[in-house]
Parts: structure tokens; sequence; C-alpha cells
């Protein structure tokens, strides 16, 4: 496979950088196509002049102001993370390229828009390039540039081009109280950031401060640039997504009252943390029951289970075992910081007791997802801290549990759940490599058997990368494969449920489709709902209240 690279610029960011030797390490060959832009001389006067001609002295201050809140983040980037690499240039000289073609970019007075004029085009098409990768190059690309290649220019643009094209990639996600902020891997056309999108993922805003935002999305993304480029490479058949029409503004440097109200929110929200920790507010979840299958049930009539002191209840899983109804679920101690695997068992309607613990490690529990294989009662609980997915046997029930081995190792994944469908378990997870968080990213692997150690990865992976791609239960039901997902909102982990039905799921392909979303309207206190499951005979979920 044959790329040409195209650069403005010698120097490069980390990310840039990675991308370009693992390419080379895959035995892509890479040209530089290095574009230098026409000459527009203009004195530090001149362009004064134009930037205020063009936007006027409003703008003119506007893009000052968020020039010093950028750098004064930047400032703050550095001494909050451990990534120095990320702050540093890094050249190409590294690097043994094919060839390397010059060419002169014609860019607009206003530095937007850039053609190539007709000798260097011919240039790059001898080449016969298999696609051209966007490195450094500003600009918006115009004329035979764009079908210069058998692919065309594959390029990034990290926001939601659905809602949000243009930039600052990062700010508007914050500005808007968006709860997630994400970005496409396109093959560019000549319409700004709306190229047709042949991978699109969307991760939990974060939402303290823009260039921290910025910074996640960037981790994030480029490595499914190179699954992209790779899956090419080997012949797998990749499809665009559908077009759609886009009605939304476009996006720009935010204007000077646009940034000090982003100030303002920012500075609301670090007096709000610290007043919830002065004040001793935390986050406190609790487990509901009530008999009956999940979609006959109404919330506000559940029974809560009281929370022991300095602990709470989360991720129930009812089962119905040996004439007994028992919820196993997440048992958090708020000293040691980390939960345990506990049981509860249902007596009748308004009536429980709790039984203690069943399993208890050295390191974080949660998610206890239960099912039954011969007769026999195995577990998966959430255990990335170990890096892998442990599998539990019940050895007397329902308070005695022993580990058996990993389904898989050497996997940062959380809220493991299985499926039986048309005669094959398909294990569904939330899976992460680039980040810290496990909230969008849903993977789905298959084997014969669900205690089986060697589980495939379906081909189509991720199966979901969005915001609703988490894990929250699971149900069973006679008529629908149902796929329970928890939604985050807005710097609120937890904020709902989503459910979909599989439609069909195969070795080469699947189909979901969502069916409803389930929020916690039935009391106003309560703040989040992030967990569902139900047996047919009994339903549990978890609520969200901030406690003192």
């Amino acid at each position: 496979m044959r790329i040409g690279l195209l650069i403005s610029s010698n120097k490069v960011s980390i990310h840039q950088y990675k991308l370009i030797k693992n390419l080379l390490e895959n035995n892509i060959e890479l040209s530089l196509i290095d574009i230098n832009a026409t000459d527009i001389e203009f004195s530090s006067l001149e362009k004064l002049k134009r930037e205020i001609k063009q936007g006027g002295i409003y703008r003119l201050l506007s893009r000052l102001f968020f020039t010093f809140q950028s750098r004064f983040e930047l400032i703050l980037l550095k001494r909050l993370i451990n990534d120095a690499d990320y702050f540093k240039s890094f050249k190409l000289d590294d690097f043994n390229f094919t060839s390397v073609i010059k060419v002169k970019g014609n860019y607009s007075k206003s530095g937007l828009v850039v053609r190539f004029n007709t000798d260097d085009i011919e240039k790059i098409k001898s080449k016969n390039f298999d696609a051209l990768l966007r490195v450094n190059t500003p600009g918006i690309f115009k004329g035979d540039i764009i079908t210069a290649s058998q692919l065309g220019i594959l390029s990034f643009h990290h926001g939601d081009n659905r809602w949000n094209r243009g930039g600052p990639p990062g700010f508007w996600e914050i500005y808007l109280r968006k709860p997630s902020t994400g970005f496409v891997i396109q093959i560019l056309n000549e319409t700004l950031d709306g190229g047709d999108v042949y991978f699109r993922g969307n991760t939990i805003t974060n939402a303290f401060f823009w260039q921290y935002n910025y910074y996640n999305i960037k981790n994030e993304s480029y490595s499914y640039m190179l699954a992209l480029i790779l899956k090419i490479k080997n012949g797998h058949s990749i499809k665009a997504e559908d077009s759609l029409i886009f009605d939304n503004k476009l996006y720009l440097i935010p204007k000077l009252h646009q940034t000090l109200k982003y100030q303002f929110l920012l500075i609301k929200k670090l007096l709000s943390k610290l007043s919830n920790k002065i004040t001793r507010i935390k986050d406190e979840w609790s487990v509901h029951y009530i008999k009956g299958n999940y979609n006959e049930i109404s919330m506000r009539k559940a029974t809560k289970i009281s929370n022991p002191k300095g602990r709470f209840f989360a991720d129930p899983f009812v089962v119905s075992h040996n004439n007994k109804n028992i919820i196993f679920l997440e048992d958090y101690f708020y000293k040691e910081k980390k939960a345990v695997i506990s049981a509860v068992e249902i007596i009748s309607s308004k009536e429980y007791n709790i039984l203690g613990t069943v399993i208890q490690e050295d390191f974080h529990l949660s998610y206890p997802f239960v099912f039954k294989v011969k007769n026999e009662l195995y577990m998966v609980p959430e255990s990335s801290e170990k890096k892998s997915i442990r599998l539990y046997k019940c050895i007397e029930f329902p308070l005695k549990w022993e580990y058996q081995y990993d389904l898989i190792s050497d996997i940062d994944a959380v809220d493991t759940t299985i499926h039986f469908i048309d005669g094959k378990y398909w294990l569904f997870t939330n899976s992460n490599y680039n980040t810290t968080e496990h909230n969008s990213i849903l993977e789905c692997f298959y084997a014969d058997s669900p205690i089986s150690k060697e589980w495939k990865a379906h081909p189509k992976n991720p199966i979901l990368f969005e915001n609703g791609g988490r894990n929250g239960g699971y149900v069973k039901d006679a008529e629908k494969n149902i796929l329970i997902s928890q939604k985050y909102g807005f710097d609120r982990y937890g904020k709902s449920l989503e459910i979909r039905e599989i439609e069909f799921l195969n070795e080469k392909d699947y189909k979901l489709n969502r069916i409803m979303n389930i929020k916690p309207n039935f009391d106003r206190k309560i703040k989040g709902l992030h967990h569902l499951s139900s047996n047919e005979t009994f339903t549990c979920f978890d609520t969200l209240k901030c406690t003192y």
C-alpha cells in the first residue's frame, strides 16, 4: 500500500509521529508531499489591518483573549498530566520515506482555502498513491487534489461533525455542556468537515477545561486511523456512512463574551467541587427491587435496600436458584475506596436480608454478572484492575464462590455481559486502550461455550463507540435479545439507561435497534440510573443521589 503524507512542516506531534512509525512498521510505503504556501507577505501592521477589516476590532480582541486562555490552559495541562511528549515536536528526519514531492499550495487571501496547479497535481498522480493522509497541513482542500489518489484524502475532524464543524476542537462540547466529545475519520470533499465518514467515535467529555478535553480526544483517536488503514491494506471492505443534511451553524473561535462565560462556568465548577469536598457531599448509589418483569414494572413502587453505614450498593443482578431469589451486587466501602461482591436475599416484595460478602479480593470488584451452565452458576465480576476478565464458580449457593481462570487475559475491560444468540455465546465488554475511561467503547467476542478460554474478537469491533456504549445490566426476554447500556450526562457518570434489541449478530456483522431510554423521573432527588437486571420474576436497578 502506498500513502502520500500531506505536510507543511517537518515537525509533527507525538500522535502523528507514532502513527507514521506504525504505518512504516506495517510495511506501508510512505512518501512526503511537502506543501509550501504561496508567498503572501504581510507586515505586522498589514496583518492587523486585515484582521480588523475582516472581522472588526471585537473579533480581533476575541481571538487575542482566547489565545491567552489557551496558552494558560496548556501551562495548567503540563502540571496535571505526566506526558512530556505531548508538548514536544518531533522531526520526520528519523524516517526513511520512499520519496519526497515538493509542491506549492495556492492559499486564498483568507488563508482558509488551498488549491494546487496542474503540474503539481500530475506529480502526485504519477506516484499512484492508494491514499493521501493529511498530517499537519492546514486549510480547506479544493480542486483536483481531492481525487489525486485512488481512495482520496484521509483526515481527522476532532468533533462530532453531525453537529460540530469548525473548531476549536474540544471547546464547544464544554461550553454547550455536551456529554460526549466526538471525532471522525473522513475522506475529504470540498465541504469543511463534511467528508465521507468511515469511522466515528464519541467519548465522555472531560468537563474540566477544553485543552484537557482536546488532549483526551487526540489520545483516543489516532489508533483508529492506523486500524482503518490496516483494514484497507488487508483487503477488508470499508463503507462510508450515509450522508445527512447539515443544518447547524459553523463553529469558530469563541467571541470575547463567550470566552468570559466559559471562564465563569469553569470557576463556578471548581468552587462547586471545593464546596462539596468541604461539606462532604458525595455520590451514593442505592439498589431497588420489585416483583415482575422489566417491561411491566413501575419503578416508583420498588423497594429500596438500605445501604449499610460507610458503604453503598450498586450494579445488582438478580438470580433465582434453589428456591431462593438472590441479588448479587457491588458493595462499595468508602474508607477502603474499593468494593466487594455481596448478596442480598429477597424474602418478599418488601422484606429482604443482607447476607454478606461472597467474593473479596485485594482489588476492586463490581458488576457481578451471573449465568448458568448445566445447572452450575458462574460469575464474571468487573476486575479491570487485574487487566483480565475473571471467571468464578459457585461452590455453595449463594455465599461461596471460587476463582477458576481468566476468560480473557491482558485486557483493560469492565462490565462484561454474556449473551446466547443463535447457538453461539457472545461476550460484550467495555474496553479501554488509549485513555482512562470505559464509558464509550463496546466490544464483542464470541465462543462456543460461555466458560471458554478461546474468545474471538468480532471483526467489526468496536460494536459501539458512543454515549450509551457501556453495559448496564442484563434482562431475560423470551421474545428479544436485549442489550442494556448506560448513558452519561455532562460531567455526570451513570445518568440514564438505554435499551437496544440485537436484531442480528453473527461472525461477520451485526445490527442493533434502539428501543427506548429509561430515566429516573420517578423521583426528582435522584440524579442517575445506570443498571437494570431482570429474570422475569424480579427486576432490580440502582439509583444515584447526592448525600452528606
